[in-house]
Formats: structure tokens, C-alpha cells, sequence
């Protein structure tokens, strides 16, 4: 839903170009946004039961960087990033910490998680 319209969401713009799923962070107020995050993977970690009362998600979104407009490095140069990120009641929160995966399929250490709840 978020990346079929190119849609701005506060901190972050959200589109598809070329086939592939981007995120841009704003850089300043002014909508000026940085690198691009072409994601490539999203790992569902946990969630709510069914019956609970506050509804979420929480995972990591891989992606490799690049500026809007260029292509991400491949081969032996390829760099792989992940966030992790957290739905909640319809809200979607990125993490501005980032780390660096040392293969396009990380690790199981991946996994471990930090408490994004409010």
C-alpha cells in the first residue's frame, strides 16, 4: 500500500522505480531526501495474537543503499543493510540505527531485536 503511489510519510518517501521497492529518508525539512534503501527482503520476527488488543508487527527490512537514480553496487562490491522496523496500530516506525548484514541472506544473529514498543 505504501509503495503503490510514491507517497510521502512524514520521515520517510516510499515508491517503486525500475521494478523495485525503494525508501528515502528525509534529510531536512525542505523534502530533500538522501540515499535510497532498495529493499530486497523483509523479515516478519514477531506479532500479536489474535485477540490481543494492541495490534503489531516488528521485523528487519534488508536493503543495499544507493542515490536516487544510480544502481546499488553488485558482485564483490554489493553492501547489505538492515533496519528494523515495527506496525503498530496502522503506524509504521523505521529505526534510525542501521547495520550491515555481511551477505544478502544474513545470519541467524539477525534476528536479535530491541524494543521499538511506545
Amino acid at each position: 500500500e505504501k509503495f503503490s503511489g510514491c507517497t510521502d510519510k512524514g520521515h520517510f518517501y516510499f515508491g517503486v522505480e525500475g521494478g523495485r521497492a525503494f525508501i528515502e529518508k528525509r534529510v531536512d525539512e525542505s523534502g530533500e531526501t538522501g540515499r535510497r534503501m532498495l529493499i530486497y527482503f523483509v523479515w516478519q520476527e514477531s506479532w500479536s495474537s489474535l485477540f490481543s488488543s494492541k495490534k503489531f508487527v516488528q521485523g528487519k527490512m534488508c536493503y543495499q543503499r544507493c542515490e536516487p537514480g544510480s544502481q546499488p553496487l553488485t558482485g564483490d562490491q554489493a553492501r547489505f543493510f538492515a533496519r528494523q522496523y515495527r506496525i503498530e496500530s496502522g503506524r509504521l516506525e523505521i529505526a534510525e540505527e542501521e547495520e550491515e548484514v555481511p551477505s544478502m541472506m544474513p545470519p541467524d544473529h539477525f534476528q536479535e531485536m530491541f524494543d521499538m514498543s511506545e
